[in-house]
């Protein structure tokens, strides 16, 4: 009997992903918590109040997501890989004075968060003091020159990446036009094997498009095994509109195949389903191009046994093993998603989000003669 060639190449994986293209109050509570001054609008997460106003400084707020980062398995010691991109606004409204800045951070569950020149991030709020209250990592987009801040720069707004502390471990210029509210882009990037923190972000100069990048190595597993990661801001003596109006992430962490304990985490199909998402991601991403191909010549030498790929009888490749994570029709689904994704055509492939609707039954099963 052939074993589900593909589930056995893919060591056990905790995977997250999702893709929030236009952000609003639908996603609240249900993909975004917001803390002390966030809040979500028909425009996106505003991470802190968007309204001018004598009582909107000083403040600060934070938006995470509604499920914590699996960053590293304690088993096995490995790192999750992780790649985010997400679309945000800073928009001083015509001032030409404003502050703080906003970022894209990973901390302790519950991390505390601070207004000024800490741009939300868990700092001792003394504000002789800039160290951290608890252990975090973040992208910043720094809006205000503090001391501690780079000061040979121009403009004096800047992109950089923190650990544990609001001094940067590394800056780039960033150009930007706050006080019209241009819309920004930025991907941030790590490779747990090489350490490798890549963040390219855009701006803009002189009414055009730029770009600018970062780079680090840096070895996150310094944070807790579980974080809460997402979005936080703050405003200090001068205003701005912090708002994030899309986010989509996704990682993908090998665990160890007897783990520890988990958090909490809900029975039978909702657990399922997350499975399932580990899979299409692994299955259309770079594994199609290795184990793939040889998964699928493995399934193409029994071509001549075609009843087995005649629907009903598909299951009998199953290894009798996954009988006791999935029902017979997801079975059924894994193995078929699982060919599609291997397709000798490339551009047969399905992408990740056709692949998770017919996992999710949302869509027929493909076709892969």
């Amino acid at each position: 009997m052939m074993t589900f060639y593909f589930l056995h190449t893919i060591h056990p994986s905790s995977a997250l992903g999702f893709n929030l293209i236009n952000i609003g109050p639908q996603d609240q509570n249900v993909h975004v918590k917001t803390y002390a001054d966030a809040y979500i609008s028909l425009q996106g997460i505003q991470v802190t109040n968007d309204e001018r106003g004598s009582n909107l400084q000083q403040r600060a707020g934070k938006a995470v997501y509604t499920h914590l980062l699996h960053l590293w398995d304690k088993a096995s010691g490995n790192l999750t890989n992780f790649t985010t991109y997400f679309v945000f606004v800073i928009d001083s409204t015509s001032s030409s004075f404003f502050a703080d800045g906003l970022a894209f951070f990973l901390a302790p569950e519950g991390a505390n968060l601070t207004v000024g020149g800490a741009m939300g991030l868990p700092i001792d709020p003394d504000p002789r003091n800039i160290t951290a209250t608890s252990s975090f990592f973040a992208v910043e987009f720094d809006t205000f020159q503090n001391s501690w801040d780079p000061q040979d720069i121009n403009p004096v707004t800047h992109g950089g990446i923190n650990i544990n502390s609001l001094t940067s471990n590394a800056t780039a210029v960033w150009y930007n036009d706050i006080p019209h509210g241009i819309e920004n882009e930025a991907w941030i990037n790590y490779d747990s094997g090489s350490k490798n923190l890549t963040v390219i972000f855009t701006g803009s100069r002189n009414n055009t498009r730029v770009e600018g990048s970062l780079h680090l190595l840096v070895d996150l597993s310094y944070l807790p095994e579980w974080v809460e990661f997402g979005f936080s801001a703050s405003t200090g003596t001068g205003f701005e509109k912090n708002n994030v109006k899309s986010w989509q992430f996704n990682s993908s962490l090998q665990i160890d195949e007897n783990p520890g304990s988990p958090p909490p985490s809900l029975p039978g199909k909702k657990r399922r389903k997350k499975n399932k998402w580990a899979l299409a991601v692994g299955l259309t991403g770079g594994l199609c191009s290795s184990v793939g191909v040889i998964g699928f010549g493995l399934w193409k030498k029994r071509r001549g046994k075609e009843e087995l790929y005649g629907r009903r009888k598909v299951l009998e490749a199953v290894d009798l093993r996954l009988c006791e994570q999935f029902e017979e029709q997801e079975m059924e689904q894994l193995m078929v998603v699982g060919l599609w994704c291997a397709h000798p055509d490339h551009n047969l492939r399905p992408s990740i989000r056709q692949a998770i609707q017919v996992l999710n039954f949302e869509a027929p099963l493909p076709n892969c003669q």
